[in-house]
C-alpha cells in the first residue's frame, strides 16, 4: 500500500459523516481487496444486514487487482472530495471503526474483560464462575442475551452451561424477535442446532419478519436436523 492511499483512509476513518452510505461500502470493499484480496469469508447471517451489505460488497469485486483497487479507491475520494489532501486528518481515538477502513479492535485484557466478552471467546471455565441467575436474561445494547451469543459463535458447551443456570432461556428473543435457534441456524453451526432442539428449543417461532430459525437462506445440512427432529 502507499503512502497516499494510507492517507486517504486516515480522511474517511477520520470524516465519515461526510460520505453516503454507498460510498463508505463503495470505499470498504476497495480496502478488503487492497488489504486482504478476494473476498473468501462466508456469508454473513440472514439478519445481519449490515455485514450482508458489506461481504456483497466486497465479494462482487472478485479478483480484482489490489492496485486498481487502490487507484479506484482514491480517485472516489478525490472526486468527492477535491481538497482532501491538503486537510489535516487524524485517525480518531474514541473507539470508532469505519465502515470503509475498519482499525483493528483493541485486545482486552483478561481484567477488563465482562462476561459477554467470555461468552464469545467460548471460555466456559470463566463463565461457571460469572453467569448468574442475575446476569443470564440481560441483554446487550444489540438485544442479545448470553445465549444468543453462545449460539452464534458455535459455543455447544457454554449453551449448555447456560442452560443448566436457567432452562427459560432456550427460547430467549433478541431485539429482532430472534431465538437462539435463529442464530446457530443461520451460522451453520450444526451441533449447537441439535443441542438446542434436544434441549427443547421451539423451531415454530418467528422472528419479527415472520422468519423461522429453519428458512431458505440455511444451509442443507441445517435443514436435515430439522427435518429428523420433526420425525
Amino acid at each position: 500500500m502507499g503512502s497516499e492511499f494510507d492517507n486517504a483512509c486516515t480522511f474517511i476513518r477520520a470524516n465519515p459523516s461526510k460520505f453516503g452510505n454507498t460510498d463508505l461500502l463503495y470505499f470498504y470493499a476497495r480496502f478488503k481487496i487492497v488489504t486482504e484480496g478476494q473476498c473468501t469469508t462466508e456469508k454473513p447471517a440472514f439478519y445481519q444486514l449490515k455485514e450482508k451489505s458489506k461481504w456483497q460488497t466486497w465479494i462482487d469485486l472478485g479478483d480484482l487487482d489490489p492496485d486498481i483497487a487502490e487507484t479506484e479507491y482514491i480517485e472516489r475520494l478525490d472526486c468527492l472530495e477535491p481538497e482532501w489532501r491538503g486537510e489535516d486528518a487524524k485517525d480518531p481515538t474514541s473507539g470508532w471503526i469505519s465502515v470503509s477502513c475498519p482499525q483493528p479492535e483493541l485486545s482486552l485484557s483478561d481484567l477488563d474483560k465482562t462476561v459477554w466478552d467470555w461468552v464469545k471467546e467460548g471460555n466456559w471455565g470463566k463463565l461457571q464462575e460469572l453467569v448468574t441467575a442475575d446476569n443470564i436474561h440481560k441483554k446487550d445494547e444489540d438485544g442479545l442475551a448470553l445465549i444468543h451469543w453462545a449460539s452464534d459463535r458455535g459455543h455447544g458447551d457454554v449453551v449448555s452451561l447456560l442452560y443448566k443456570v436457567d432452562k427459560t432461556v432456550i427460547n430467549t428473543k433478541d431485539s429482532e424477535g430472534q431465538t437462539p435457534l435463529h442464530y446457530a441456524a443461520s451460522c451453520g453451526h450444526g451441533h449447537v442446532v441439535q443441542l438446542l432442539l434436544d434441549s427443547g428449543a421451539d423451531p415454530s417461532i418467528p422472528d419479527s419478519d415472520g422468519f423461522l430459525p429453519n428458512n431458505s437462506d440455511v444451509d442443507d445440512s441445517i435443514k436435515l436436523i430439522f427435518d429428523r427432529h420433526i420425525k
